[in-house]
């Protein structure tokens, strides 16, 4: 999903439901390429009101002597 996308469900709790499942699918694919990486989306309803919004924040630390 990219900014725009949009999906028509029964509510906000079924739209909740989809992005948390869309966020894990693109976190699990996006982890190896960087340490520092934040994922949102958001729900809206039918008029545009923002209804929910999850956000996902990655922080990778290397630790001496492992540092890069």
């Amino acid at each position: 999903m990219v900014e725009g996308d949009a999906f028509d469900l029964r509510d906000a709790a079924a739209g909740r439901d989809e992005i948390l499942k869309a966020l894990a699918e693109i976190v699990k694919d996006a982890l190896p390429k960087n340490d520092q990486q934040t994922f949102q989306a958001s729900v809206r309803d039918e008029s545009g009101h923002l209804a929910y919004t999850a956000t996902v924040t990655m922080t990778g630390l290397w630790h001496a002597p492992y540092t890069t």
